[in-house]
């Protein structure tokens, strides 16, 4: 296993920052491809959220199926003796 660090403290340094870990000749962190991944979530994170306020501002409750009052046959609560009865 090896791992690189970056600044002038040593490796079990708490003040030490861990740049990448290799491990048997495979990368398993990488922080610059952390930060772009990072910030990538962070994009698309603020794009759902503009989209849900703009339905939302619309007055739109999605669809029925998803989500909206059950139908009139599901009205009905599970029980194990109707399961059990064959019903």
């Amino acid at each position: 296993m090896r791992t690189s660090f970056s600044g002038a403290a040593p490796p079990l340094s708490t003040y030490s920052l861990c740049e990448q870990t290799w491990i048997d000749g495979r990368r398993f962190f990488d922080r610059e491809e952390d930060r772009k991944l990072s910030d990538e979530v962070q994009h698309q994170r603020a794009v759902l959220i503009q989209k849900a306020l703009a339905a939302k501002k619309e007055g739109g409750d999605g669809p029925k199926d998803q989500g909206g009052k059950p139908n009139d046959k599901n009205d009905q609560p599970y029980s194990c003796v109707k399961i059990e009865e064959g019903r």
